[in-house]
């Protein structure tokens, strides 16, 4: 009698934890909603690429004076803090690149994965060339906070505002 209580219960353990699995959770794990977000990750990624080559127009079109790097409109800031935010700028932009071209040849979360990733670098680079821009052209409500940056749409907002002053 034990032991068809125990096979019976273990059936009915492996029943319940079938039917007790919610539909959200498979249907989030549907390749249709990971390839639906990797497109959009990579709409974003394409809008964010824009605003870097503009703001590399502007990083890129300097002199150095000593000490002191001035920018067009005759901003300055010093030149050892420049060359290290360029590094990183670039930095950012080929990881951003990189991950943009697994994500191209991948699907399903891979691709989700990498697509996201790519976005999330090609953002950090823009609020890295915001921050440089809006500190070195003497514009602090243009200053993006690192650790909670705002949405994308009020990113871009900012970023075209500031750039339309420079």
């Amino acid at each position: 009698m034990r032991a068809k209580f125990g096979v019976l219960g273990l059936v009915l353990l492996v029943v319940a934890g079938l039917v007790a699995v919610p539909a959200p959770v498979s249907a989030v794990r549907s390749p249709v909603i990971f390839d639906t977000m990797a497109n959009l990750y990579a709409i974003w990624y394409e809008d964010v690429m824009q605003r870097n080559e503009k703001a590399l127009e502007i990083l890129k079109n300097v002199t150095v004076e000593g000490n002191t790097v001035v920018l067009p409109g005759n901003a300055t800031a010093p030149a050892k803090i420049y060359n290290l935010t360029m590094q990183s700028i670039e930095t950012e932009l080929e990881l951003a690149k990189m991950y943009r071209e697994l994500g191209q040849n991948t699907f399903g979360y891979a691709k989700y994965i990498w697509n996201r990733l790519a976005y999330l670098r090609a953002r950090t680079a823009m609020i890295t060339a915001m921050n440089f821009l809006a500190e070195a052209y003497d514009k602090p409500e243009y200053k993006v906070d690192t650790e909670c940056p705002p949405a994308l749409i009020k990113l871009k907002e900012m970023f075209d505002k500031l750039i339309s002053e420079i």
